[in-house]
């Protein structure tokens, strides 16, 4: 059996069809999903950041003053900031 022009064309129509609702589908959806992922890496980031200042009141209060923190290069990296990384890293691409 072999298709007619008319029947090609409207294969092409509903192909485009096709595509065009599913790209606006996952448009609607990645879109609160990608500002839901955003708003979770800053609170993150500002429960990281008051962790670290945390963390150093209290060395300061149990007398740790002589012992030498690492620096910030020396520190492994947390999870949040993986995570961050790996945002930017994919937002950039």
């Amino acid at each position: 059996m072999s298709l007619t022009e008319e029947d090609k064309n409207w294969i092409a129509e509903q192909l485009s069809t096709v595509e065009t609702s599913l790209l606006t589908e996952f448009h609607k959806w990645a879109s609160p999903t990608e500002a839901r992922q955003r708003t979770h890496t800053a609170t993150l980031r500002a429960i990281d950041l008051e962790m670290e200042s945390l963390s150093e009141r209290v060395a300061k209060l149990e007398g740790n003053k002589s012992r030498r923190h690492p620096s910030a290069e020396q520190l492994p990296l947390t999870s949040t900031q993986r995570a961050a990384r790996s945002m930017r890293a994919v937002t950039t691409a």
